[in-house]
């Protein structure tokens, strides 16, 4: 009989998000890694300690607030490619959106265990990685593109003497 512990998949309720990378993969940190889906999530005191007791340890933004990272890679070890994290909306239709930084949703993980190099040693490190399995969007924040700094033109610009001297 195995006494191997089988992964279980935990969801997380009312997640604030950042940086989610959740309909298109972004590039991995490290270069040379396959690119991933991933999403920053902000957890309530109850999340935090949920996924402290399993070994996960949070990281910390620029203005010092606790996340935890959520991702799957694009390929597996063998090189061959992973279907991408289910994202659904509330009612589980697909969801295909950009999701933006503050959107809330709640989200499925399976915690997996990993070392790296040998106990006892100075370079060993060891952790829990947040796998990706699905995203439920709660409240969809739209992701900006950058044409929301402009305003309507309702009429073509005329000629302006602010754009004489240039040199087209």
């Amino acid at each position: 009989m195995s006494t191997e512990k089988k992964a279980e998949q935990i969801v997380l309720k009312n997640v604030r998000v950042k940086y989610a990378k959740l309909i298109r993969p972004g590039q991995a940190y490290d270069e040379g890694q396959p690119d991933l889906w991933s999403v920053n999530m902000y957890v309530n005191a109850e999340g935090r300690d949920r996924l402290m007791a399993l070994g996960a340890n949070p990281k910390f933004d620029k203005d010092n607030n606790e996340f935890f990272i959520a991702k799957r890679n694009t390929v597996n070890k063998n090189r061959e490619n992973v279907k991408p994290p289910i994202v659904v909306d509330g009612k589980k239709n697909a969801f295909t959106e950009e999701v933006g930084n503050g959107s809330i949703c709640n989200i499925a993980v399976t915690p997996f265990p990993w070392e790296k190099g040998r106990a006892g040693t100075p370079s060993y490190k060891a952790g829990v990685l947040l796998y990706l399995n699905a995203v439920q969007i709660v409240e969809h924040v739209a992701q900006s593109n950058g044409a929301d700094a402009f305003d309507v033109i309702e009429e073509p610009a005329a000629a302006h003497d602010d754009n004489e001297g240039l040199p087209f």
